[in-house]
């Protein structure tokens, strides 16, 4: 699977979830926290694409995809 495509899939699930925190808190503020955290992660582990780094993107998209359903019934 293209890592590009991942990259895009991670970046809207990531965005949803970002929303949700903004609804339930009522703040901005903890989404640019959380955003600010996962780029300096990101940035720390490097550029290199391999299959570790194409797995743990995997992994990001499954817990975010859980929080976001988790997050979504909060809200609901």
């Amino acid at each position: 699977m293209n890592y590009a495509i991942l990259q895009v899939i991670f970046a809207f699930i990531f965005a949803i979830v970002a929303a949700q925190i903004t609804i339930l808190t009522k703040s901005i503020v903890p989404a640019i926290i959380w955003h600010f955290t996962h780029d300096l992660i990101a940035f720390t582990t490097g550029n290199q694409i391999d299959f570790i780094a194409i797995i743990i993107l995997i992994v990001q998209c499954a817990v975010l995809i859980i929080y976001s359903i988790y997050l979504s019934r909060k809200i609901i």
